[in-house]
C-alpha cells in the first residue's frame, strides 16, 4: 500500500483496536502507541526523501478482497479523496512525528497515574488525523480530518474536576468557533471558484 495512505490509516486503525484493550494494561497500550509512533517516524522519513506524489483511491491496487471492496466504494468518491505531499507538508509531517514521539515518551510515565481514560487510542487517532489534514489535497477532506482532530483533542483533555471540565468545554467551543469560520471561508472559496 502507498506510504501516504499507510501513515494515515496505521495510527487510526491501531488506535481503534486499542479501545478493546482493558485500561489495566495502560503501559502495554503506551508501548504499542510508541511503536506505532516509531513506525510513523520511519514512514515520514521515507516520504520526506521521496518525490512529490499525489494519491487517490484509483491509484491504489491490492489483492485483498476486503480492501478491494473498500477501494471500490472509495473509487466512487475518488475525486474528493486525494492526498498530496509537497515540500511544506513533508516538513510539517516531520514535526508532527517528532512531537508525537516526544509526547508519547513523556506520557508513558505520566499517564500511569490514571489520568485520562483511553488516552493512547485517542492520541493515535489524533495523530493519524493530523497526517490526514496535512496531506489532504481537497478542502472537504481537510475539513473531515480537522473535525475528527478537534474531537480527539477534546477527548485528550482530562476532566477530573469542575474547573478542568470547564476548560475542556471552553477549548471545544473555541475549536468549534474557529472551525465554523473555516467552513465559511471554504464556502466563500467554493462560491468564487465553483
Amino acid at each position: 500500500m502507498n506510504d501516504l495512505i499507510t501513515i494515515i490509516t496505521l495510527p487510526v486503525i491501531i488506535g481503534l483496536l486499542l479501545f478493546f484493550v482493558p485500561e489495566k494494561l495502560r503501559t502495554i497500550k503506551g508501548i504499542v502507541a510508541l511503536i506505532v509512533s516509531i513506525i510513523t517516524i520511519w514512514l515520514t522519513i521515507v516520504i520526506y526523501q521521496s518525490d512529490q506524489q499525489t494519491v487517490n483511491p484509483d491509484s491504489i491496487t491490492t489483492g485483498s478482497g476486503f480492501v478491494a471492496a473498500v477501494l471500490s466504494f472509495l473509487q466512487s468518491a475518488g475525486r474528493y479523496i486525494i492526498f498530496n505531499n509537497d515540500s511544506l507538508s513533508k516538513l510539517i509531517m516531520l514535526f508532527i512525528s517528532l512531537f508525537a514521539f516526544l509526547v508519547l515518551i513523556y506520557s508513558i510515565i505520566y499517564v500511569k497515574e490514571g489520568s485520562v481514560k483511553n488516552y493512547y487510542p485517542y492520541f493515535l487517532i489524533t495523530l493519524g488525523c493530523s497526517y490526514g489534514a496535512v496531506l489532504s489535497d481537497n478542502l472537504l477532506l481537510f475539513l473531515f480530518f480537522w473535525g475528527i482532530l478537534g474531537i480527539g483533542l477534546y477527548k485528550l483533555i482530562y476532566g477530573h474536576d469542575e474547573k478542568s471540565s470547564a476548560a475542556a468545554k471552553k477549548t471545544l467551543i473555541m475549536i468549534g468557533a474557529s472551525d465554523s469560520i473555516m467552513i465559511i471561508g471554504i464556502a466563500i472559496i467554493w462560491k468564487i471558484t465553483g
